[in-house]
């Protein structure tokens, strides 16, 4: 696995729980597009705090399987905390590199979020990736494009966060326009027939004086 460039921890299980929620509908909508329905093998790649690996098990049911997979032990801890108090006896969650998969085809699902923008050789991933999908199952993947940020009007802390978060990926080895690359990458890897969706969130605010 490449350098992920964030941090860990409990700190970074705190941020992805915020940023779990900010993706939500979105990542909802694609889970419902790709039909994750009972019974399924799922694995989710970098599951993080494990809000996707927890959503998966609640569509697939008693009868379905979900694998969270992530290098980072002590977010893994939290995870499976909160499973066991959500009562989710479905999950496994595993320490895992999402680059080193194996070649067995068992999973009607695999799936990843804002993954592949950390990976060295990200077309060579996807390929691992593909080769752990079932016939007949989906590989379905989520990530940003980071000069489609933006704050109107603009806002200092915004632009440096853009600014300093891309050129920090770009120097351990990452590609912070991995959303727009998809597609290409996907081909590359010799995945058929990829399907791409765009979404752009603008959040408005209004306050009554």
């Amino acid at each position: 696995m490449d350098r992920y460039v964030i941090y860990g921890g409990r700190p970074g299980y705190d941020r992805l729980k915020v940023l779990a929620r900010r993706w939500q509908p979105t990542t909802d909508a694609l889970l419902g597009r790709v039909a994750v329905g009972a019974g399924m093998r799922c694995l989710d790649l970098g599951c993080g705090a494990g809000d996707v690996t927890f959503e998966l098990a609640r569509r697939v049911g008693a009868s379905g399987r979900v694998v969270g997979l992530d290098l980072d032990q002590a977010q893994l801890e939290l995870a499976r905390a909160e499973a066991e108090r959500l009562g989710l006896a479905n999950v496994d969650l595993r320490v895992g590199d999402v680059t080193a998969l194996g070649d067995d085809a068992v999973y009607d699902i695999v799936y990843s979020r804002n993954v592949i923008q950390h990976l060295a050789r990200p077309v060579a991933a996807i390929r691992g990736m593909w080769v752990v999908v079932k016939p007949g199952g989906a590989l379905v993947a989520e990530d940003v494009d980071f000069e489609a940020a933006f704050c109107e009007p603009p806002c200092a802390g915004h632009d440096f966060w853009q600014r300093t978060y891309q050129a920090t990926l770009r120097a351990n080895g990452g590609d912070p326009l991995s959303g727009r690359r998809l597609l290409a990458r996907f081909l590359a890897a010799d995945v058929p027939t990829p399907h791409v969706t765009v979404v752009q969130c603008l959040d408005l605010l209004a306050r009554a004086s």
